[in-house]
């Protein structure tokens, strides 16, 4: 995903996402505000709510709702940066984890250009759209009786990036992804959008 950063309220370069805030990750490489470059989306500033769907969630106990994101946080692409695909995050088995396997294409150019063997992924903090695949064959019956079985959900094949740095040091997570579609839907969803560049705040940081 190519942006071109520009310099936000605070001084720090920030950058537009489909009409969201980018804010440059203080541990990657800082951009010249100006100049195109090719980024990916490691994570997001933590979700805020209204206070009162907050005092509801802390009284009884239910889902919160109408909570905002404001802003990613996005990271400049280096020559330690690989991109991969995969055949969907899933999060299933005894220990709930969740994880992606390579394709077999991308198995085969990671080692012939770096002599690394990797089958599967972790999400790392990325929030990478995933299948939820815990307790599939469990049965249950909501107010009316009726009978429901969870069935299986078939993860979202996607890319992902990957640093050579932390695959050498045997940390088997993606380091971001190159687009929104990647991410879950609802964070999408929950994205604060800004008319205009000009509109931009640089007042959350990762």
């Amino acid at each position: 995903m190519r942006v071109k950063p520009f310099t936000g309220r605070n001084g720090d370069p920030v950058c537009s996402i489909d009409g969201a805030l980018g804010l440059f990750n203080r541990r990657g490489q800082r951009p010249i505000p100006g100049v195109e470059i090719e980024v990916m989306i490691t994570h997001h500033t933590p979700i805020k709510y209204p206070a009162a769907n907050v005092e509801k969630y802390v009284k009884e106990g239910e889902s919160l709702a109408g909570g905002t994101i404001g802003a990613l946080i996005v990271q400049p692409i280096t020559d330690d940066h690989v991109l991969v695909a995969h055949k969907g995050f899933e999060c299933a088995g005894t220990m709930c984890r969740t994880m992606a396997s390579l394709t077999q294409d991308a198995e085969r150019e990671l080692y012939a250009r770096h002599r690394i063997r990797l089958s599967w992924l972790t999400p790392g903090m990325t929030p990478v759209r995933e299948a939820s695949n815990v307790n599939v064959g469990w049965s249950y019956r909501d107010e009316a009786g009726t009978l429901h079985i969870r069935k299986r959900v078939e993860p979202t094949p996607g890319l992902a990036y990957v640093s050579l740095t932390d695959l050498r040091e045997h940390h088997r997570r993606i380091a971001g992804v190159p687009d929104l579609g990647q991410l879950e839907p609802w964070i999408s969803n929950m994205l604060a959008r800004r008319g205009s560049r000009s509109t931009a705040q640089a007042e959350a940081r990762p």
